[in-house]
């Protein structure tokens, strides 16, 4: 990524971390930024794999703060193996959906 630009501050406020009370939490956000990459890969006329697949991390990429990452990323093979179970989804089933 030669054009990131990190910029970070450390900072002490007196909010207690939080976050989901079951779960990861990051559910919610996942369905906009998935839609995002759908709609990319529909205008761009890609698979919705084929854009993911181009985006996957792999263990020796460079981070945007420069260091390699050490560890194996197993994203591909997962992806592969959700569709191949699931399937491609079905289109939208009525007007605005």
């Amino acid at each position: 990524m030669p054009n990131a630009s990190i910029t970070s501050s450390a900072v002490f406020t007196n909010n207690v971390p939080s976050s989901a009370f079951r779960g990861f939490g990051a559910m919610q956000i996942v369905l906009g930024y998935e839609s995002q990459m759908d709609e990319l890969a529909a205008r761009l006329g890609m698979s919705r794999t084929e854009l993911r697949e181009r985006n996957f991390l792999a263990k020796g990429d460079l981070l945007p703060s420069g260091e390699p990452l050490g560890t194996c990323v197993e994203i591909a093979q997962t992806m592969h193996r959700a569709v191949a179970l699931l399937g491609e989804p079905p289109p939208p089933s009525g007007p605005g959906r």
